[in-house]
């Protein structure tokens, strides 16, 4: 009887060890995320290569997204109004269904359609890439709807 319960002990130390280890793993960086996936699925490499950039929202002249070939991300709104405006530097990582996906998508997804994760602060943002060609972008965000349209300024 004190073997069963010695191995069961055992086993229960072994899980446990085993899960912690897991749960330390690193996490690449968004930059190292994107590139994997741009390795590994054309249809993110292709969108990877076209957002880069920096985009002017159609609605609001003073807000714009700058996606940069490493990753990160800044968000600027509210610039020209009186002051320098809000300015929130992010990263962020394309996926499609048929890739692992970022922490905390809960929302269906499309098989045909790239999706953007952006993380800024301690909030994470998710949008479909409804339109992307060199001059146009527009995302539908995913937790709530709404669409954003935009032009490529550079």
């Amino acid at each position: 009887m004190n073997k069963y319960i010695l191995g069961l002990v055992v086993i229960i130390v072994l899980a446990g060890a085993g899960w912690y280890a897991w749960s330390q793993r690193a996490i690449a960086p968004a930059s190292v995320q994107n590139q994997q996936a741009a390795n590994t699925d054309p249809q993110v490499s292709a969108a990877a290569q076209m957002l880069a950039g920096t985009w002017g929202s159609e609605e609001d002249s003073t807000y714009f997204l700058q996606f940069n070939a490493d990753g990160t991300m800044v968000d600027r709104s509210g610039a020209g109004e009186g002051g320098p405006g809000t300015v929130k530097n992010g990263t962020y990582t394309l996926f499609t269904a048929r890739m692992p996906l970022p922490p905390d998508v809960t929302f269906q997804l499309n098989n045909n359609d790239v999706y953007v994760a952006e993380v800024v602060g301690a909030e994470t943002y998710h949008y479909r890439i409804s339109m992307l060609s060199p001059t146009q972008l527009e995302l539908v965000y995913m937790e709530r709807g709404g669409t954003l349209r935009f032009a490529k300024v550079q």
